[in-house]
């Protein structure tokens, strides 16, 4: 048999295994290439661009044209000014 794994974890799991709590086997398999990524809070420039992306792919599947420019603005507010937002509720 054959296959890929792609995995993805929120902890350091180099941490856990030095800590004993991860198998040092399954990390050495697992971490043949690792690849960082930061989440888009640190990145918030990248969010109107990730929305037109999405927006793009999802209007070509619906076989629709996309309508996209007061929609990534919105939202783009919506996701700078969430900490904002959950004060109030």
């Amino acid at each position: 048999m054959n296959g890929r794994v792609i995995a993805a974890s929120k902890v350091d799991l180099e941490e856990l295994v030095g800590g004993g709590i991860f198998r040092p086997d399954l990390f050495y398999r697992i971490n043949m290439i690792p690849i960082e990524i930061s989440p888009p809070r640190e990145k918030v420039e990248d969010v109107p661009l990730l929305l037109a992306c999405c927006l793009q792919v999802g209007s070509r599947r619906a076989k629709q044209p996309p309508h996209h420019h007061h929609q990534i603005d919105s939202l783009r507010l919506m996701y700078e000014n969430a900490d904002k937002v959950k004060d109030f509720c």
